[in-house]
């Protein structure tokens, strides 16, 4: 009797995957059905008609097969749900490359405003005198509150306080690292707080531009905590980063005493409303 019956129900069972919503339930029924008759090639076609868009391949492939050797039973399921599996992590990657790039856009567009907006302050401070003549007046720049720590004076190798420190003398073997990134620090560039690194320590700082999607998403969280105001929670954020890649080196006090300078500098920011 379901001898007789069988085509039937795999014929409407067939049909009925190419309804929209009912091609996996159906797929995976009649797939089911032919491996309890012991068609393990037709299971194998039935399991292909679960995969969105390809339901008209396997109905091919169903009236081809007697020209076409197929791979028997598991092993033509097997590579149906490789090839769905690898077109998932294709679409997962094409995803994040497009959150990647849009991440990128915004931050980058953020500093080239706050570049634009120093330039045209440098300008101003420039443009001035009396009769629309320039002013040839040396002026002396006003001392800040926090001037006094810029630059620490401790006794180890690395010093903290503001990258226009941090980042002298030229050539002197360590890269001066903003904490907070500067990317997405409103500060001017010279003003962010900063710490120097060894160059191969800073390389895997998260927020470096060499991590990739991973630091363009640090960097967003970085972001979206400054434009909070949350100033403190993105350094804590900073601080732990540099504290694991210092444990990963083998000393994690290394850059401690840096740390320490530019919290020093940082927290006289905070104090006197400087932190924008």
């Amino acid at each position: 009797m379901w001898q007789k019956s069988s085509p039937w129900v795999h014929g409407l069972l067939g049909v009925a995957s190419f309804v929209p919503g009912l091609s996996v339930a159906t797929g995976a029924v009649d797939a089911a059905i032919y491996a309890a008759e012991g068609e393990a090639v037709e299971a194998g076609l039935a399991m292909a008609s679960m995969i969105p868009g390809g339901k008209i391949v396997t109905t091919v492939g169903k009236v081809a097969k007697g020209t076409v050797e197929m791979a028997k039973g598991a092993g033509a399921a097997a590579r149906i749900a490789k090839g769905a599996h690898e077109a998932e992590e294709v679409l997962t990657a094409a995803r994040q490359a497009e959150e990647a790039a849009k991440l990128a856009k915004e931050v980058k567009a953020a500093k080239e405003a706050r570049q634009a907006k120093e330039a045209e302050e440098a300008a101003q401070a420039g443009a001035g005198g009396k009769k629309g003549g320039k002013d040839t007046t040396v002026k002396q720049k006003k001392k800040g509150p926090c001037d006094h720590l810029r630059q620490g004076s401790g006794k180890g190798p690395y010093r903290g306080g503001a990258h226009s420190k941090t980042s002298q003398p030229a050539n002197d073997g360590k890269d001066s690292h903003h904490m907070p990134a500067d990317d997405v620090s409103p500060l001017k560039e010279k003003d962010g707080p900063a710490i120097q690194l060894d160059p191969q320590d800073h390389r895997k700082t998260s927020s470096n531009g060499t991590q990739g999607l991973k630091g363009v998403r640090y960097r967003a969280k970085l972001d979206a905590l400054l434009k909070d105001k949350k100033w403190r929670e993105a350094m804590a954020m900073e601080i732990k980063d540099i504290r694991k890649i210092a444990r990963k080196a083998g000393n994690p006090r290394k850059y401690n005493e840096a740390m320490l300078e530019m919290l020093e500098y940082f927290k006289c920011l905070e104090k006197h409303g400087l932190l924008l």
